[in-house]
């Protein structure tokens, strides 16, 4: 009976020791259900299409504070911020859908449907989608993170965009690349669009914001932040 009982306060010590915060494994775990619970809340606030601009938002405010180290507070965080940037994140995401997708309808003529002396047209429109995506870079993670007008915001991811060239070149063509995998119709679509459904987006903001971060640095209230955030802790 003895020998049972010191099992047991064993089996106690080795599990209270596995759920501390301090153990790898528990935080690897914290950390991985982190990302799920963010990859879901972002799945499910992006189902009206209209709202993906505050989810990115959200999803990018997390991704932050994750790469800090700080305390995740994940489902006050998310919709503090979903709320908190909606109408802003709104206004700068829907006129972007909307002239990006008539862009590309554009480009699915030039190639597929008008002849061949037509195709110059593309590298305007190129340009213009190129642009586009200097603002949707940046201009998201910009708002979940400091207070800006949404003139301001795009302002300075403009300019992130053009002083930190291959940093965005770098996040543009990894985007691209992922799309790129996912259409081609093979395994591979599957294995990635398995990957996106449990933790793929948070882990791409993720990995994102980690190039993105020192880029930021360039805009003084962003490193002023960061400098606070340091000295608190």
């Amino acid at each position: 009976m003895i020998y049972l009982i010191k099992i047991f306060e064993g089996v106690i010590s080795m599990a209270s020791g596995f759920f501390k915060q301090t153990n790898p494994a528990m935080r690897f775990l914290t950390g991985l259900c982190d990302l799920m619970v963010t990859n879901l809340l972002f799945i499910i606030t992006c189902i009206p299409v209209f709202t993906i601009g505050a989810s990115l938002c959200s999803l990018y405010k997390i991704a932050a504070e994750i790469k800090r180290g700080e305390e995740v507070f994940l489902f006050q965080d998310y919709f503090k911020t979903f709320a908190s940037c909606f109408k802003k994140a709104t206004l700068l995401w829907v006129p972007l859908l909307v002239i990006d997708s008539f862009l590309a309808y554009e480009l699915y003529l030039l190639y597929y449907v008008l002849p061949e002396q037509y195709q110059l047209l593309q590298y305007p429109i190129i340009f213009v989608l190129f642009i586009s995506l200097f603002i949707v870079i940046y201009s998201f993670p910009l708002m979940a993170l400091f207070e800006n007008s949404l003139k301001g915001t795009v302002i300075n991811a403009f300019k992130i965009g053009l002083v930190s060239f291959p940093t965005t070149i770098f996040i543009m063509v990894m985007h691209i690349l992922i799309f790129v995998l996912f259409i081609n119709g093979s395994i591979v679509s599957i294995v990635i669009l398995s990957i996106y459904m449990f933790f793929g987006f948070t882990l791409t903001a993720l990995v994102t914001f980690i190039f993105m971060d020192k880029a930021m640095d360039r805009i003084p209230d962003y490193k002023r932040s960061k400098e606070i955030l340091d000295e608190e802790d």
